[in-house]
């Protein structure tokens, strides 16, 4: 109710109740909020004003006719008296719900039973179609849609972090692998080809992501989500996906897939020559354009260089850039070698091709991230996911609400037990949701994780091929420091990888100790861990003939 005697749900009067399916106005709503003021009585109570001083308000015939008396709660923790048939009036929530002003009313009535609680603030101004209608057309408080429940926002949530977080490895592991070829480290090729074998079955996976959520955008519950095969016909149309996502997505999954056959055949001893062309280069070749189509698609339907578009302001701008950039140096390092076999600089330049198209997906990864941060779950392909920030949750449907205009610091998902009004003070700044949700800092560290595992796997390998050219002094002693320092690695990785997995929950640092202080201090080992990691790589790697 509008400013109402109760916390129950805005109802409308019995002359109201045969319209009830016409259009929500203005005059209805202000006409449903005096009815059920007059529906209740309050009963005596000290102080206040006189709206609430304890004096009856006038009786009405239609009431003392009704069958009884029910008690309903009031403001102030105060009883008061509702007829029965109150209660059998048709509930507006779901309507106010669809029109897309449940907050505004749930944001109004709480502000109004704040001053009527004697607080120094109250509502402003009033709930009436034009007072709605032109907020709407301000930034902070332009309503978009609603997640129909709070599993699949949670599903959608957890989909594009995994998204950027395997880019960011993969993109790591490829942008690694072709620094060690340029550098011809003698003895260390499994430096070249193990990493990026990883870096191809890491992108993969994040290909597969981001290909769930767009088979999946359909779909209002977590339980009801496809891991294939989609609904294609819905998926074509222009209001759910468009032609644009299907091929962008389609492209990078199928490419990834095909990347996979080539990153394997790398990492076989010398293959003939005909298995070399036909399962690394030609597969690296269909990969490439499967890469190039997707970032073609990106920068046609963010509409960067044009009007209206994307701007570089924006980490969309940066992501669609560097991906369609990145797949064409992919493609033309993988079709380098198919047509300059005797150029003496064609290891070279392949090597230049790969990395700085890997470095380039290793800053859209960043930006990916930081894009996942502000609720943006679609990044450059699904821009249907990306409508702004979250600000509220129906506490009896459970749909949660998105707003687009506000900070780049976005609200968290409100959990099960929160109501509504604890996210629909969304608008009262960003300095508080900047502490709620992930920021540039957390970021930043989950790039240094990422390069963690990348450093751990690479002096893993590292430790292995000196081990293995070491035969003559394979004695029993250091086979088993071989193996300790084998076993320490993977458990490195293992903590590493739980630290990501438990991050895809823990967007920020809480404030309740220990648990604050716990977080800081894994931050910190994170960091030395990191620190020493790579020196003992840069060692390997300088002196790879060193004694161990």
């Amino acid at each position: 109710r509008l400013g109402g005697c109760d916390r129950q749900p805005l109802r409308l009067g019995p002359d109201m109740a045969a319209s009830a399916r016409e259009p929500l106005t203005a005059a209805a709503v202000a006409k449903s909020a005096a009815w059920n003021e007059a529906d209740c009585q309050a009963e005596p109570s000290t102080g206040g004003s006189a709206a609430s001083s304890g004096e009856p308000r006038a009786a009405r015939p239609d009431i003392e006719s009704a069958s009884g008396p029910e008690d309903c709660e009031g403001v102030g923790g105060r009883r008061r008296n509702c007829p029965n048939w109150v209660e059998d009036l048709p509930d507006l929530r779901s309507r106010l719900e669809d029109l897309g002003i449940y907050s505004e009313y749930y944001e109004y009535k709480e502000q109004y039973l704040q001053w009527r609680r004697n607080g120094a603030r109250g509502a402003r101004g009033e709930m009436t179609a034009d007072a709605l209608s032109a907020r709407a057309d301000e930034g902070p408080y332009r309503f978009v849609s609603w997640y129909k429940t709070p599993s699949i926002w949670k599903w959608r949530f957890s989909a594009a972090y995994w998204t950027g977080l395997l880019f960011l490895l993969g993109a790591a592991f490829m942008t690694f692998a072709p620094i060690v070829s340029m550098a011809k480290i003698p003895g260390m090729k499994s430096l070249e080809t193990w990493p990026n074998f990883f870096g191809t079955v890491l992108f993969c996976g994040g290909c597969y992501a981001e290909y769930l959520q767009l088979i999946n955008l359909p779909k209002e519950r977590a339980e009801e989500t496809s891991l294939l095969h989609g609904d294609w016909a819905k998926l074509w149309r222009g209001d759910m996906a468009g032609p644009v996502s299907c091929i962008g997505c389609v492209g990078y999954f199928l490419g990834s897939i095909i990347f996979v056959s080539g990153g394997i055949v790398g990492i076989l001893d010398d293959p003939p020559d005909a298995v070399k062309v036909m399962f690394y280069h030609v597969p690296n070749i269909i990969g490439s354009i499967g890469f190039s189509t997707g970032g073609v698609c990106e920068v046609m339907l963010n509409r960067l260089f044009r009007e209206n578009g994307a701007s570089w302001k924006q980490e969309v701008w940066w992501v669609s850039m560097c991906n369609c950039i990145g797949s064409f140096l992919f493609l033309i390092a993988s079709v380098a070698p198919l047509i300059a076999r005797d150029w003496t600089g064609l290891e070279t330049f392949v090597s230049l091709g790969f990395g700085i198209g890997a470095a380039l997906f290793y800053v859209s990864s960043i930006c990916m991230l930081m894009m996942w941060e502000s609720n943006h779950f679609g990044f450059a392909l699904l821009t249907q996911l990306n409508p702004g920030d979250v600000v509220a949750r129906c506490s009896r449907t459970g749909r949660i609400a998105i707003r687009t205009g506000l900070s780049t610091a976005s609200l968290p998902q409100p959990s099960a037990t929160q109501q509504p009004a604890q996210a629909a003070g969304a608008s009262e700044g960003s300095s508080r949701s900047a502490k709620q949700r992930f920021s540039t800092r957390g970021v930043l560290f989950l790039v240094l994780y990422c390069w963690f595992v990348c450093a751990s796997v690479s002096n893993m390998l590292a430790l292995h091929t000196k081990f293995s050219r070491s035969e003559s002094k394979r004695t029993t002693a250091y086979t088993w420091k071989h193996f300790y320092n084998m076993a320490s690695q993977v458990v490195i990785i293992l903590m590493l990888m739980c630290l990501l997995i438990m991050h895809s929950g823990v967007t920020h640092v809480p404030n309740q100790q220990p648990y604050r202080l716990a977080m800081l201090l894994v931050r910190l080992v994170c960091l030395l861990g990191a620190a020493a990691q790579t020196l003992e790589l840069c060692q390997i790697l300088t002196d790879p003939l060193a004694a161990d």
